[in-house]
């Protein structure tokens, strides 16, 4: 009996991760995929989906995945969709470390938008999130969701900000749903 619940438990968390959206598509969605170097709002050389060409590190990046830098950086040059789907992996995956060091482990919903806030804040800018961080934490959604929207971020970065917000406010409640039904 305990195995089946096992496998029915393990069952309803893949269900519930599945409800969520991936990090990589929520900042798919907000960043928009554009192939050739632009100017952000933050006067910042960007290239793909918001990668930052201006940041530490970014030549080597662009040149791993097979890029021309100085074609890329100087002369508005542009990267195949492969070549932008691998720089937004790599940076993916370190927002999502860097989320975990902020936040610790979160339930896959807010997981993902943790990481979609890292990527566009950089650790250090969602590092001085503290009242919202100490709220994920405490698993308050609704005061998370609430304090997130009165942020500077968020009049800046509007429906990205709108959307995160409201998977804040519905918190795991997919997830713990799922989890209570096990228990009965």
């Amino acid at each position: 009996m305990r195995v089946i619940a096992a496998v029915v438990l393990v069952a309803a968390l893949a269900t519930a991760s599945m409800a969520c959206e991936s990090a990589t598509n929520l900042i798919k969605q907000a960043e928009g995929y554009r192939p050739c170097t632009y100017v952000d709002t933050t006067g910042h050389k960007t290239i793909c989906y918001g990668f930052n060409l201006d940041a530490a590190g970014a030549k080597s990046k662009v040149q791993a995945v097979g890029g021309n830098w100085d074609q890329v950086y100087n002369h508005g040059g542009c990267l195949s969709q492969t070549q932008c789907n691998e720089l937004l992996a790599g940076e993916v995956s370190a927002a999502s470390t860097n989320a975990r060091r902020i936040f610790g482990n979160q339930c896959s919903c807010i997981d993902a938008v943790v990481t979609d806030m890292t990527y566009n804040l950089g650790y250090a800018g969602m590092s001085s999130f503290t009242t919202f961080i100490s709220l994920i934490k405490q698993h308050d959604w609704s005061k998370a969701a609430s304090d997130v929207r009165g942020t500077l971020w968020c009049r800046q970065v509007k429906s990205r900000c709108t959307r995160d917000a409201g998977i804040i406010a519905n918190g795991c409640a997919t997830f713990l749903a799922k989890e209570a039904k096990l228990d009965a």
